[in-house]
């Protein structure tokens, strides 16, 4: 029985291994930003690293768009003058920063990004009209110079949340059988099958019961939010991120708890049943 905890043991330690060295260099850099973000417990981890990773989709897919609309009005007008050009630049633009300028992710977004302290979100990403005029007339129409960077920072950004939740997730299993390790170590049989079953069982159900029940807190949430008229259908912008990011949250916490709840009702049930 020992052994077996102990191969589990490893296995789940080496749930942290797959990090690579420009992932591990991001994580030290942005530390205290990231600290911040993921605080609590592994369970918090893993909904915050979801919020995150939720949050810079959405950040790299506005800078994807705001280059678009440079490119696509370049290609149609041969100039980067136009009425409707600057509206949705300007929508665009206003998104962006009501993002950048969350609280609790602003100071790791900025660093990420290596944004430059701005009034303006145009300065901040160093879309300069005249050079990008003079470059897509010379060479024809590409990505604007220097705005990759911008992209490859959001990109690494939600690479990294997405395995966030992972390493949580592998951090409670890490504690879990740690607890079933000291229990199993003191000699004595029932004690050890009951905590495994009950310690397993919690953690098994509550994980899936996290995942599925953000999932479907993240709909709910941006329905309710469209039933109340606080966002549009399809397109919620700012606004709709933050409804699947608070229906994501409250349905990964209620998933998790009654997840955890069964998982050791069911663990202690098959260990009455086994130990009788």
């Amino acid at each position: 029985m020992l052994r077996q905890l102990y191969q589990a043991k490893r296995t789940v330690n080496r749930a942290m291994e797959p990090i690579n060295v420009e992932q591990a260099d991001f994580l030290q850099r942005h530390y205290v930003a990231i600290a911040t973000i993921l605080n609590g417990t592994s369970r918090g981890m893993g909904i915050a690293s979801d919020a995150g990773k939720q949050y810079f989709m959405r950040i790299e897919k506005l800078l994807k768009q705001i280059e678009a609309s440079y490119q696509n009005q370049f290609r149609t007008q041969g100039t980067l003058i136009g009425q409707q050009f600057f509206v949705e630049r300007q929508r665009l633009f206003n998104e962006l920063k009501i993002l950048l300028d969350k609280p609790i992710f602003s100071r790791l977004t900025r660093n990420i990004l290596n944004l430059r302290p701005y009034e303006s979100i145009k300065r901040a990403l160093n879309l300069s009209s005249r050079s990008i005029v003079h470059e897509w007339s010379t060479v024809g129409v590409g990505a604007i110079k220097g705005y990759s960077s911008y992209l490859e920072g959001a990109g690494k950004a939600v690479k990294f949340m997405k395995g966030a939740g992972w390493i949580g997730i592998a951090l409670s299993g890490t504690s879990t059988t740690n607890d079933i390790y000291h229990a199993c170590t003191l000699g004595r049989e029932k004690e050890c099958t009951r905590v495994a079953l009950t310690g397993y069982g919690a953690f098994g159900a509550g994980t899936v019961g996290g995942i599925y029940g953000g999932a479907l807190g993240s709909l709910v949430g941006v329905g309710v939010c469209t039933a109340l008229g606080i966002i549009s259908a399809p397109a919620g912008g700012a606004a709709g991120l933050a409804c699947a990011i608070i229906g994501g949250t409250a349905g990964g916490l209620a998933g998790g708890g009654a997840g955890e709840y069964i998982g050791e009702k069911g663990g202690a049930f098959v260990a009455d049943m086994l130990l009788k």
